[in-house]
Parts: structure tokens; sequence; C-alpha cells
């Protein structure tokens, strides 16, 4: 089984359609919450974005 089906198995099982996954080169798993990194202040922002962008941005 390919390292990528193994990430996707959740989403297909569970019927979502609509996904982005991200994988940043030399990164470990779950990136973005490293805020000390410049790495991983760019996918918290990148994050953020997607889910403004998704609902709406709020006021």
């Amino acid at each position: 089984m390919s390292l990528l089906y193994s990430i996707l198995k959740p989403f297909i099982r569970c019927g979502v359609k609509d996904y982005t996954i991200k994988i940043k080169e030399g990164m470990p798993h779950a990136w973005p919450v490293f805020t000390f990194l410049t790495e991983g202040r760019e996918g918290e922002r990148e994050i953020i974005d997607d889910i403004n962008q998704y609902f709406g941005e709020r006021d």
C-alpha cells in the first residue's frame, strides 16, 4: 500500500470528496503547529486562509 493511499484512505472511507493534502518536504507530521519555525507560520497562515475561504470571511 502506498503512503499516499494510507493518507487518503480515511477521507475515502468517510466519503469526503473535497480535500487538499499539503506536504512540505523535510517537515515533520503536523508541521504547521510548529509556529516557532518560518515554515510552521506559513503553514498556519495557509490553514487559516483555507478555512476563511471555505466559510467566508467573518467580521
